[in-house]
């Protein structure tokens, strides 16, 4: 699996989930993670700051090994599209990219190049009116994410907005929360993931568990859909016409609002 993860502004914590997403999914496969952020970080939280990615053609070559099974690199703007793509269908094999806010081109990268995007968001006011913005720029551009909550605490109406606010904000599916933990930051910034408070670990494999189960239900709606463009046809039938397609969306809606029942709405 592919998974970008994108930040409506600095600061919310989107290396950090790259990172320990990274981590948790490498117990059952090898992991590419990819620092395309415009301010890169992983080096830091990663421990490995003080390496020198090998000078190799091949990014699996290039990149640091950090932990087991896990592999990182940092990629600039512009080697994203000649060396990118090519790892991207790679079986038994995940990319995790942390493209920190995201440029145009990344988006536009993002929409030649379907994946799992994920937008890391905070309760904070100033990060939800950016949010917005990003939300409608992926929208605009075809890509379909979801959204995780990073550093949540009881809101404070002055500053915060409590969950209920951010999903009459925010149409996208919710995959978790990362609880706030004020020695989660020392912890990154040591590159020391061994001592995770465990109230996290259990956020991150809960919204590792929803990654995978989503992305089987999108799995499952492609294959419906197909079922229902190409349906066997006794020998010598003709395809019927379409006339109309007002119920063409009605399994996906329901899945939608089952989906979105989680949220609370």
């Amino acid at each position: 699996m592919n998974i970008s993860i994108l930040a409506p502004k600095g600061g919310v914590g989107s290396s950090t989930l790259a990172v320990l997403l990274a981590n948790v999914r490498s117990l059952n496969r090898p992991m590419i993670l990819v620092d395309a952020a415009p301010d890169p970080s992983l080096d830091i939280y990663t421990a490995t700051d003080h390496l020198m990615p090998e000078s190799a053609e091949n990014l699996t070559e290039q990149a640091v090994a950090w932990a087991e099974n896990c592999r990182r690199i940092r990629l600039e703007a512009e080697e994203i599209q000649a060396q990118l793509p090519p790892f991207l269908g790679i079986e038994q094999q995940d990319l995790i990219i942390d493209w920190g806010v995201p440029t145009e081109d990344a988006i536009h990268f993002l929409a030649g190049n379907p994946m799992e995007v994920i937008v890391v968001l905070t309760q904070d006011n100033q990060v939800l009116r950016s949010a917005d913005r990003l939300l409608g720029r992926l929208r605009q551009a075809g890509i379909r994410c979801r959204f995780v909550i990073s550093h949540l605490q009881e809101a404070d109406a002055a500053d915060l907005a409590d969950l209920d606010e951010v999903f009459d904000l925010v149409e996208e599916d919710y995959l978790g929360a990362i609880p706030w933990n004020p020695a989660l930051r020392i912890q990154m910034n040591r590159g020391n993931l061994a001592e995770l408070d465990q109230s996290v670990q259990t956020s991150l494999e809960q919204i590792n568990e929803r990654i995978e189960e989503q992305a089987a239900d999108s799995d499952e709606d492609v294959d419906t859909t197909i079922e229902e463009e190409n349906p066997e046809l006794p020998e010598g039938t003709a395809a019927p016409v379409e006339t109309e397609q007002a119920g063409s969306g009605v399994l996906s809606n329901i899945r939608r609002f089952f989906k979105n029942f989680g949220k609370g709405r």
